[in-house]
């Protein structure tokens, strides 16, 4: 390949690089600019791609084609169940969803395939393109919290999506600082942006993450920073006790309440009253008799009568049928109960590869979205969301490129 022609890609991958990096910086501020600077990555990066000279690892081909394969068993779906049926739509959750997935594999193959272009000021503007994005959501959450506004959710209309994509950011953040830490600076640094997350996301009234964040890193820096010592561990879990003192009577023990209550009004109520916890509970158990008398799947058509049918005849978990039409809030059910045992086979082995990516290759940014993408789908679903399947697969895309590079650089020195 002569000069020009690297000239060309090297151009297309770095402007590509900033571009993406702004598509994480614009989901906290404006959903709509997130979204067209994905899209501007992906049309960069295709014609990139046409020069057709890349390589890569048996991991980075592991975790494109995971990813690939879990957006084509969307647009599969969809389009075996839908094609040339009454009930089409172009503008399926499924489909649109699997369409960004496999878009989101495109993009990886670029970059990854052509990692050759990455420079230590590339990766200087992945970690600090990310804490800006950081600090950006941070204030966005901070100026809600100023103003009332009853959730944070960071101008996105639905707060507990945008706590899932908030917590991603901050943990990947912090990871990625915390191994570049060497003075007491960098890691107060590090303790600040924990506490301000934290903070944040109490703001935002998402049950999930104020359990799934402190456990990610705690859990992460047992496995991955035992080096820092126990003093390290014992700060984080003290700090992490005190806010959660300092917060308790006025969000979490509310919230404990509630949960208890609603999980009592649903055994007494058989599943028939309304509520946020009941509704799930109902949703889970009648998906997973879905499931099981519809081994192969369905339509949500189809899936919306089996439920009502199912109501009518035993006459319980009438809450199920609230967001039937939307999803069962857990994404292995939701999957089951739509894409049947095919379904479920491709979305583990889409998590059993990136665990097993980011374990291998010791990258803890990496391994704390994927635990938090685990931990997110036991009580929602992340895959049908036509932005948090920008998001996650571009802040994973990032860890991958920044700890591959870091990697490369430690040794050449």
């Amino acid at each position: 390949m002569n000069s020009t022609t690297e000239d060309k890609l090297r151009w297309i991958f770095n402007s590509s690089l900033i571009i993406v990096c702004f598509s994480i910086l614009f989901t906290f501020y404006d959903l709509k600019f997130a979204r067209i600077a994905f899209f501007i990555t992906s049309y960069l990066t295709i014609i990139g791609l046409c020069f057709r000279k890349f390589t890569l690892t048996k991991s980075e081909k592991l975790f494109i084609s995971a990813l690939f394969l879990l957006g084509l068993s969307k647009v599969l779906w969809f389009a075996i169940e839908y094609i040339g049926q009454d009930d089409f739509d172009i503008y399926n959750s499924y489909l649109a969803s699997g369409k960004r997935l496999m878009i989101a594999a495109v993009i990886a193959l670029f970059f990854l395939g052509h990692k050759r272009f990455l420079t230590p000021k590339n990766i200087k503007s992945i970690k600090y393109g990310l804490l800006i994005s950081f600090i950006t959501a941070s204030v966005v959450g901070i100026w809600q919290v100023m103003h009332n506004i009853p959730r944070v959710d960071f101008f996105q209309s639905r707060a507990t999506g945008a706590a899932y994509m908030y917590s991603a950011l901050a943990s990947a953040v912090i990871f990625i600082f915390l191994q570049d830490a060497q003075r007491r600076f960098h890691y107060f640094s590090i303790f600040v942006i924990f506490i301000v997350a934290y903070l944040v996301l109490f703001a935002t009234g998402t049950r999930n993450t104020m359990v799934s964040f402190p456990v990610t890193l705690l859990l992460i820096g047992l496995l991955k920073f035992r080096h820092l010592g126990w003093k390290s561990f014992v700060l984080t879990l003290c700090t992490i006790t005190l806010l959660i003192g300092a917060s308790y009577t006025k969000v979490i023990k509310p919230r404990i309440d509630a949960t208890y209550q609603e999980y009592q009004i649903f055994e007494q109520s058989q599943g028939n009253d309304m509520g946020s916890l009941t509704t799930r509970l109902a949703m889970w158990k009648v998906g997973i008799q879905c499931f099981s008398s519809n081994f192969f799947g369905m339509s949500q058509q189809e899936r919306k009568q089996w439920f009502q049918n199912y109501v009518d005849n035993t006459q319980r978990d009438k809450s199920s049928l609230a967001y039937v039409d939307v999803h069962l809030h857990n994404e292995v059910i939701e999957t089951a109960s739509l894409q049947g045992i095919l379904g479920v086979i491709v979305l583990l082995f889409y998590y059993f590869i990136n665990i097993m990516v980011s374990w291998r290759y010791h990258n803890p940014a990496l391994l704390s979205v994927m635990i938090l993408i685990l931990i997110t789908g036991l009580t929602d679903v992340i895959f049908i969301s036509r932005d948090q399947t920008i998001f996650f697969p571009v802040i994973m895309l990032l860890t991958i490129l920044w700890q591959g590079e870091r990697k490369r650089l430690n040794k050449s020195l």
